[in-house]
């Protein structure tokens, strides 16, 4: 975005006072070691699907099926950087902040008021892969099965990938096909695929070419697909179909004019701006802390856990700058527009994933975001305790005199995730 548009904006926005604190890290690495994280971008008349999910499998023997719309084309689909996929992730993932005495006399005295998932849809499923005979990767004997009704519209290769795009009259068809081509769909596929079919899906599934995979890469390059607009839909059914427990998927939007939610799950909420127990850290205070949130909304439910527009700073930021012209074009989003980012987790049980995740734009203009204050005796007059409010006798800083300014250094941190040094607190409320 050019300086003279970003004043623009900027005039336009409300603004959030800042604070001299420090980030200190994020939540996700110890709440899950294997997720589905899904960009979606939904502006400008087409939206831009973004699929990235951790493998813990030999790729030999990675497959994926994804019901996607009849249109879909080889032009439409591409692989993207997974150093950008990772850093939407970082930039608006929950936080943690640490205050201390001076920060409050440089601002003055603030006033404050499970069992481990599996993948989740972007898994889709994970096959056994057999790469087929002579002939071509998806080549092989229908055997005496009947497949007639399956119709191959394109097939191609995109980077590691080898893709097919399928269409099919019977889902019971279709599941022979994907079985006799190396796609080993457990479960009760057929009625999975008929409701797909029923709705009007067709089927993209890929193989990885191992050929095309760098010698000692262990992960997939994010799947990329472009469609015009239609029903904001994320087909989580099928990714069911080899599940044995909970699935989680983190999704990241971006839309015009407000934020995102889910329609058609419960929406639960977190207790936050507030400390973690001294017994615990902050990863695992989250991942417990979640875990009873979506239990107390039947097991299957969504959490929104940061909604902010990209014209206003990231307030606490947790990477050191702010996306590039670049990499917004990469994601599907145009640079130049005012554009809301939206962050929601989802977690469902295959038993109660009886519906795809449909998304909606909800006009909210209302900035959020999950933040959670590094535990300080001192700072108990300010804040509560997660889960048991206010102490009783609070500790309380030192009165010091008043400071004015604040600098904000920023600093990556190691270990795959860029921390800012120094952070701002966002207000409480717009003005």
């Amino acid at each position: 975005m050019t300086s003279a548009l970003m004043a623009l904006v900027a005039a336009v926005m409300p603004r959030a006072d800042a604070f001299c604190g420090v980030y200190v890290g994020g939540a996700d690495d110890a709440l899950v070691n294997r997720e589905s994280r899904v960009i979606l971008s939904h502006l400008g008349g087409q939206s831009t699907l973004t699929l990235s999910a951790d493998v813990e499998t030999d790729l030999s023997e990675f497959a994926l099926v994804i019901p996607v719309p009849p249109d879909l084309g080889e032009d439409d689909v591409r692989t993207m950087e997974a150093e950008l996929v990772d850093f939407v992730f970082d930039y608006s993932g929950p936080r943690a902040v640490e205050y201390t005495c001076e920060d409050t006399r440089t601002q003055g005295r603030l006033t404050s008021t499970a069992p481990e998932p599996e993948f989740g849809c972007t898994e889709y499923e994970l096959a056994q892969a057999d790469r087929g005979s002579e002939g071509g990767v998806f080549s092989g004997e229908i055997g005496d099965a009947d497949a007639s009704t399956v119709a191959v519209e394109a097939e191609f290769s995109e980077a590691e990938y080898d893709i097919v795009i399928l269409s099919s009259e019977e889902g019971d068809d279709l599941d022979v096909w994907l079985n006799q081509h190396g796609f080993a769909l457990p479960g009760d596929a057929e009625t999975v695929l008929q409701a797909y079919i029923d709705e009007g899906s067709h089927f993209l599934a890929a193989k990885v070419d191992l050929a095309e995979v760098p010698e000692g890469r262990t992960w997939l390059s994010p799947l990329q697909l472009v469609y015009a607009d239609g029903d904001l839909v994320l087909p989580i059914r099928i990714g069911t179909l080899a599940a044995d427990g909970p699935q989680e998927v983190i999704a990241v939007t971006f839309s015009q004019w407000g934020g995102m939610g889910i329609a058609n799950y419960p929406e639960a909420t977190l207790e936050d701006e507030c400390m973690w127990s001294d017994d615990t850290d902050f990863p695992e205070h989250f991942a417990s802390s979640v875990d009873a949130a979506i239990e107390e909304v039947g097991g299957a439910g969504w959490i929104r856990e940061y909604s902010w527009p990209l014209s206003q700073k990231c307030d606490p930021c947790t990477v050191p700058s702010g996306f590039t012209e670049e990499q917004l074009t990469a994601l599907g989003v145009d640079p130049f527009s005012l554009t809301w980012l939206t962050r929601m987790r989802l977690r469902y049980t295959p038993e109660l994933a009886t519906q795809d995740v449909v998304f909606y734009e909800n006009g909210l203009e209302e900035i959020d975001q999950l933040r959670y204050i590094t535990p300080l005796h001192e700072l108990e007059y300010l804040f509560p305790v997660c889960g048991e409010g206010y102490a009783d006798e609070p500790g309380e800083c030192p009165d010091e005199g008043v400071a004015t300014g604040c600098t904000v250094p920023v600093q990556p941190l190691g270990l795959g995730l860029l921390v800012a040094l120094g952070a701002m607190m966002r207000r409480r409320e717009q003005a």
